[in-house]
């Protein structure tokens, strides 16, 4: 049926029995009324229809617009559309079914010519809005019979044949600089906050996807830009949820295409995305958590990694869905956790050995420990590798069972509420359970029953000695073996430091990588060749100072031997050190004294901010 239904709604007094009453009238939902002997005419039957059609699209707005299954657009490499069956209900309401699948030839320049007004061939550089929308068509003649005598006979149509065709909009977004996948991720904040149809769309229709066409070429088609899903404007986390489908289907086009590049699928996540969703997936090669690092969130980011089970995964990305999305180009300060999902029987075994320690309540009954259950604390992971004590190899890895045990794409991440960094509350509790202490008879009296409380108190009182004692002996034990490897850590360190190939060797130890700095260091090496007493105080400074130090210390002791200071830097930068405190202090106040250049001076600075000193 031609025609377009709206709602106008108007009040109308009404006097009856109960008095004075407002109504609410729409014309479009009049009824015929028959009875016997009545004159049918064809504006009476439109009538029905008309009410009839209205009716149903109520029930459509009802449901919220959108699409129900299927209809997945498609863009091949031969510049064809396809667009699978499926069900969607439009803005006005009117449900819109393609039983078949659909197809768009984007090279057939006649049918494009034909359809275009003014007629045209090509297509402008643009963006399309690839919708589904009503049509209809009438098929058949049916003769009229004239209500005069003098009147001619008109054929009239027939019947109407509803149904639903494809269709591209041109919109008035500008065409995206950069490449496909950023400009994608750059449109995002563009469409998917607007919840409700673009303009251009007609009511009777629902958009699919966005074509992008340049030189009279498709160049992608992102399906999830102005896809919706049916009721989803109904729900309180929209934007999060578009933003999460597309993040998605992004994020698989980004690996397919690195993939296809040979390309390492390892990347930070800047690099293609402005936003991130606050849950989503990420890739298993940019974590590895043996060495505690990350390459996919920015540096200022607080990014931990700790086992979940897989069927805890919907909860707790269902609360996560609720935060803000992530604004990699303005946000610092946020709480990244990733979740590596384990299997039921994994879990226990694996996830159990990361639990942090926990008292036992019949051993220490004061500690706080003992009354939580036992959980798992988060690993924390950083984007540059920093300085680490060695592994112990004498322990299993359990990271590394895990870690095995994840599979590519199901590694997940949640942005972390505020709340935890307010209480504190860090960790994932493994619900193994507890078990409760024994009830008091019912019969007790109160001062039975405080009896019984100061007897137990009394038994943990004495328990808590017998701990204490000995945990004075194993500190006394623990600090006669301390005192013993210092005096062997300093006969090594004495020694080493007093021969020419041990301080190398102890050079190349420390990882030095920085051009600059690995001249300068050989120079160095060379200079002192023939003094023991600077080879033996460098070694020793060289124990005490963190490696991310390296690339500004060697230049700044070459700088200071030039200038004749050397002996002094070594003696002081030695004392600060042992003195626990900073060893940029002392060199940016020194540092013009002692002959130190103004660029030496300021990477001295740039260290120690990335140690957060």
């Amino acid at each position: 049926m031609s025609h377009s239904l709206g709602f106008q709604p108007f009040s109308v007094p009404e006097l009856g029995e109960g008095g004075l009453r407002i109504s609410s009238l729409d014309p479009f939902l009049s009824r015929s009324n028959y009875f016997d002997g009545r004159l049918l005419k064809a504006a009476d039957l439109t009538r029905d229809q008309q009410y009839l059609d209205e009716r149903l699209r109520q029930t459509g707005r009802v449901l919220g617009s959108g699409v129900v299954k299927g209809l997945r657009a498609e863009l091949s490499a031969a510049q064809k559309i396809t667009v699978s069956a499926g069900l969607a209900i439009a803005a006005s309401g009117r449900v819109l079914e393609a039983v078949n699948g659909l197809t768009i030839d984007l090279t057939e320049r006649a049918d494009i010519a034909v359809i275009n007004q003014p007629p045209l061939r090509y297509f402008n550089r643009g963006l399309y809005a690839l919708i589904l929308q009503y049509t209809e068509k009438g098929v058949g003649i049916a003769e009229t019979y004239p209500e005069d005598i003098g009147q001619k006979t008109q054929p009239r149509i027939n019947s109407y044949e509803e149904g639903v065709e494809l269709a591209l909009l041109p919109l008035r977004e500008n065409y995206p600089s950069g490449g496909a996948l950023s400009s994608r991720a750059a449109l995002a904040a563009k469409f998917l906050p607007q919840l409700q149809p673009l303009p251009e769309i007609p009511d009777d229709a629902v958009a699919l996807g966005l074509l992008a066409i340049d030189k009279n070429i498709g160049q992608w088609l992102d399906r999830s830009l102005l896809y919706r899903p049916a009721g989803i404007q109904l729900q309180d986390n929209v934007p999060q949820q578009l933003l999460a489908a597309h993040y998605e289907e992004l994020l698989a086009e980004v690996l397919s295409a690195r993939n296809w590049s040979s390309l390492p699928a390892a990347f930070a996540a800047g690099q293609f995305f402005q936003w991130l969703p606050p849950v989503g997936s990420l890739p298993k090669q940019a974590v590895d958590p043996e060495a505690a690092l990350q390459r996919y969130f920015p540096e200022s980011f607080k990014v931990s990694i700790v086992p979940v089970r897989k069927e805890d995964l919907p909860v707790l990305e269902a609360e996560a869905m609720l935060e803000q999305a992530i604004d990699l180009s303005r946000d610092t300060d946020v709480e990244i956790m990733i979740l590596a999902p384990l299997a039921d029987a994994d879990f226990n075994f694996y996830a159990r050995r990361l639990e942090a320690p926990t008292a036992t309540a019949a051993e220490e009954p004061f500690a706080l420990s003992a009354r939580l259950l036992p959980g798992l604390l988060p690993l924390n992971l950083t984007a540059r590798p920093l300085r680490r004590p060695p592994a112990d190899t004498a322990q299993p890895n359990y990271w590394r069972n895990v870690w095995e045990r994840v599979a590519d794409g199901q590694l997940r991440y949640l942005r972390r509420p505020a709340r935890i960094a307010e209480n504190h509350v860090s960790t994932v509790v493994l619900a193994r359970g507890f078990q409760l202490p024994e009830a008091l008879p019912p019969d007790s009296s109160e001062l039975e029953q405080l009896n019984q409380r100061l007897l137990q108190a009394e038994q943990a009182r004495d328990s808590f000695q017998t701990q204490l004692q000995t945990s004075r002996q194993q500190l006394k034990s623990a600090q006669q073996e301390y005192a013993r490897l210092k005096v062997e850590y300093d006969a090594l360190l004495n020694s080493g430091g007093q021969t020419g190939d041990g301080l190398a060797a102890r050079i190349e130890a420390r990882g030095l990588r920085d051009g600059n700095a690995i001249e300068a260091a050989r120079k160095y090496l060379d200079n002192i060749a023939n003094q023991p007493k600077l080879r033996e105080l460098t070694g020793r400074v060289l124990a005490l100072l963190d490696s991310v130090y390296d690339r500004a210390f060697w230049p700044s002791l070459l700088q200071s031997l030039e200038a004749g200071s050397l002996e002094k830097l070594l003696l002081n930068l030695l004392e600060t050190l042992q003195a626990d405190k900073p060893a940029h202090e002392y060199i940016v106040n020194a540092g013009p004294d002692l002959g130190l250049k103004d660029d030496t001076l300021q990477v001295w600075k740039l260290s120690a901010e990335f140690l957060g000193r």
